[in-house]
């Protein structure tokens, strides 16, 4: 492995320039090395540069993708204050799985739910504002989406859903010029209402972070979302998170489901919010006919303190399917 060794140390040296590494062979070695490369050719030589260049690139991307669990485990653990780049903000990992298991009291997620009716008449200028208010609101350090849905059943009636990394995302979003224009804008034209939750599944606020840097264009993909409410019996909460995350984690992989999150709420834990997110009506209707949602729904039947309400919309924003999936 020496010859190998000292070929990768000359032509990462050649590549980048002179560096510290770990585990360096001796002055004498490197100088000989650097002194015999000119007379290095053919096989030797192509081999060492590609294996530098694959360890150089594998680090990197190993790196990117790992940069925003790290930044939640430390949020968690330590309230690290490190705000990641957006480029790490968009290459999150988008595994589902119970990675961080949170103390008690804890946070993962800060969303926001806004339940907006606005002023007859007035639907057209509130999604426009709403819509670049969004479009601002998404390049915020701390915020890991920014939905903005309208009725199906009911055109006046509109959902934003906002997603923060943080108890710091939604003050530093609502001191922001975009947030204070669009407040301005609407003030006359709705009324609305929010409602706070934390995330059960995923289980980070960076299993949020659309896969796509693109989330819009002019012909816009609409896409079956339905926001299901749900209040379990006091005492059967825990039973019906576990019954729920073999239901959602289940129905990702169906062909149609696009989003399955699992939502809690912070001010009553009795109660819990279901955003399914699907291609199609079709795939809607597929899903209930599914062996995990069949079996979810009998697990749940002696849980539910009431029954459950469902609420239809359409996507506004992101109107793409990249937008939208975070698998």
């Amino acid at each position: 492995l020496k010859p190998f060794w000292l070929e990768f140390q000359w032509q990462f040296q050649q590549s980048i320039g002179s560096c510290v590494l770990l585990g360096a062979a001796s002055r004498s070695q490197r100088a000989m090395a650097i002194h015999r490369a000119p007379w290095r050719h053919g096989r030797r030589s192509v081999v060492g540069a590609a294996a530098a260049t694959l360890i150089m690139v594998s680090l990197a991307v190993y790196m990117h993708k790992t940069a925003g669990q790290w930044h939640d485990f430390m949020a968690l653990r330590c309230g690290v204050p490190a705000q990641p780049s957006t480029a790490a903000r968009r290459s999150l990992s988008r595994r589902r799985s119970s990675a961080v298991v949170r103390y008690a009291g804890e946070r993962a997620a800060f969303v926001a739910v806004v339940d907006v009716n606005a002023t007859e008449g007035s639907e057209e200028a509130f999604a426009r504002a709403s819509l670049e208010n969004a479009r601002n609101s998404v390049s915020e350090p701390m915020c890991q989406r920014f939905d903005v849905l309208q009725s199906v059943e009911e055109p006046r009636r509109f959902a934003l859903v906002e997603i923060y990394r943080n108890a710091k995302g939604p003050v530093d979003h609502k001191a922001t010029p975009h947030y204070q224009a669009w407040r301005e804008g609407v003030a006359d034209i709705q009324t609305r209402a929010a409602t706070q939750w934390d995330t059960i599944f995923p289980s980070l606020a960076s299993g949020y972070v659309p896969t796509g840097l693109v989330l819009e264009r002019s012909i816009p993909d609409y896409f079956d979302i339905t926001h299901v409410f749900v209040d379990v019996a006091p005492g059967s909460e825990d039973a019906f998170i576990e019954a729920t995350l073999a239901n959602a984690k289940a129905s990702l992989s169906e062909i149609e489901n696009m989003r399955f999150d699992v939502l809690r709420s912070v001010e009553d834990p009795t109660k819990f919010l279901l955003i399914e997110v699907y291609r199609s009506a079709q795939g809607v209707v597929d899903h209930k006919e599914t062996e995990h949602y069949l079996a979810w729904r009998e697990a749940v039947a002696p849980m539910m303190a009431s029954p459950r309400r469902a609420l239809k919309y359409r996507n506004l924003f992101p109107n793409l399917p990249s937008g939208w999936q975070t698998k």
